[in-house]
């Protein structure tokens, strides 16, 4: 694209936002055949390519990326992007909120957030807005999934707290730890699989029955089977809500284990053995053919 093709469609609007189209550049898209509303909202650039990542992540998972309001997810599942929302002439549903979107999953609501280290959310605000959509939406849970390239930058994101934080705006390490249940999700090939596995319905318990025990004991009640291999209580990991496997593994020192099995797929088994090293903690595969099976509604 030349300069002065450039300077027609395109205008440089500032470093942290990049480049905005000008009114014969939304015309042009007009013609090809692709209508866009202007923005209404200023966007930083970054969070463009992110809300990008986020849909191409959920399509590849067969998730359907484009609905267009609430009452849609009301009617199936799906994702809303936000930028969807931010982008209507007169309306400001989101207000200062960070959330990226929503994901219906059966009933429950996901808020999608992409979290930044230097991002500064407002607790109650992003609580309240997931709520919202939780009711708009019909669902009768509310989650939260938190995306970026990897899990190992979602979860350097979410540990890494600032001390500049003033006011009612903190980090997003701060926020991660007060809301539940908050799944990582990175926008790659790893994050498709996980995906697929969250869209079967009952995944944890029917995984369960494939993969030992199940465990039905209170005192135990974090852990998701019992490994006959190890001797010891494991808990199913491979969506990715890592908090509860802190629980279970208190869980499990106190009825005198001495060790957690953790099941998830080998995308994951890396990463998770940094978080949860051994010897206490050991990962163990979830065969990709598994997850094939439930996909065909059937269990071993």
């Amino acid at each position: 694209m030349t300069a002065l093709v450039q300077q027609k469609y395109l205008r440089p609007y500032s470093a942290a936002y990049g480049w905005r189209l000008t009114p014969a550049g939304y015309a042009w898209l007009s013609e090809q055949g692709f209508p866009m509303q202007a923005d209404r909202h200023t966007q930083r650039v970054n969070r463009r390519f992110e809300n990008a990542a986020v849909i191409l992540t959920m399509y590849a998972a067969g998730i359907d990326p484009f609905a267009d309001s609430l009452a849609a997810l009301r009617e199936k599942g799906g994702y809303l992007s936000a930028s969807v929302l931010r982008g209507r002439e007169g309306q400001h549903p989101l207000g200062i909120n960070l959330v990226s979107g929503f994901l219906r999953l059966g009933s429950t609501m996901f808020a999608v957030h992409y979290p930044q280290t230097a991002q500064r959310v407002i607790i109650q605000r992003e609580i309240d807005c997931a709520q919202s959509a939780m009711l708009g939406s019909g669902c009768t849970e509310q989650a939260y999934l938190l995306c970026g390239s990897s899990y190992t930058d979602i979860y350097r994101a979410l540990l890494e707290e600032q001390t500049s934080c003033t006011g009612k705006r903190v980090s997003y390490a701060r926020f991660y730890q007060q809301i539940s249940p908050a799944y990582l999700l990175p926008c790659n090939k790893d994050g498709v699989l996980q995906l697929r596995l969250m869209q079967v319905a009952n995944y944890r318990p029917r995984l369960t029955k494939m993969l030992g025990a199940p465990i039905t004991g209170t005192h135990l009640s974090d852990c998701d089977f019992f490994s006959a291999d190890f001797q010891f209580p494991a808990r199913i990991v491979a969506d990715m809500e890592l908090r509860q496997v802190f629980r279970a593994a208190q869980q499990a020192r106190a009825a005198g284990y001495h060790g957690l099995l953790l099941a998830a797929f080998e995308s994951q088994k890396r990463f998770l053995t940094q978080i949860f090293p051994p010897p206490f903690f050991h990962v163990a595969v979830i065969d990709e053919q598994a997850l094939c099976i439930l996909e065909m509604g059937a269990d071993l």
